[in-house]
């Protein structure tokens, strides 16, 4: 992980809660993970032979900028912002894709890194939920991130403000 990916602070809402049994969203000592995330259509995310981020399986997605894509995994330990996979120059636009069924994912809420900053669903449950995903920008290098539980936030990465 690069200096520029540790700034920033992930925080833990409610620290003693532990995510509901229902969705693939896990909480250890320190940690706050995805042990599956699916696709609108309920695909998982998570494709076996993908490469994994500290023994966790990575989150795969298709991406395109409009001229070029291929496949991004990414670490599914929140706060972790390691990913593999292509490369985009910083502040580039995506549009995320599940990498089985091509579907693009659902946008959720704008996001204020940039005008076309938006937050993507990574759905923690097969079926489609507005009350169990993890957020994550399109826009490539943005670093905020969340994680909703049966409709309340249970942690969410906060970037510092540039100086």
């Amino acid at each position: 992980m690069t200096d520029e990916e540790k700034q920033g602070a992930l925080v833990i809402r409610e620290p003693d809660r532990k995510p509901s049994a229902r969705t693939a969203l896990k909480k250890d000592e320190q940690q706050v993970y995805l042990a599956a995330a699916f696709c609108p259509r309920g695909d998982n995310l998570m494709i076996e032979g993908a490469p994994t981020f500290d023994g966790h399986p990575g989150i795969c997605l298709e991406v395109s900028d409009g001229k070029t894509e291929g496949i991004v995994t990414l670490s599914p330990l929140h706060g972790d912002h390691r990913k593999v996979g292509m490369e985009f120059p910083p502040g580039t636009v995506l549009t995320l894709r599940c990498p089985v069924c091509h579907v693009e994912l659902d946008p959720i809420a704008p996001c204020s890194c940039s005008p076309d900053g938006m937050f993507v669903a990574l759905y923690t449950v097969p079926k489609r939920s507005a009350r169990n995903f993890a957020g994550v920008c399109r826009v490539w290098g943005c670093l905020r991130s969340f994680t909703k539980d049966s409709g309340r936030i249970l942690s969410e990465f906060r970037p510092e403000p540039q100086k």
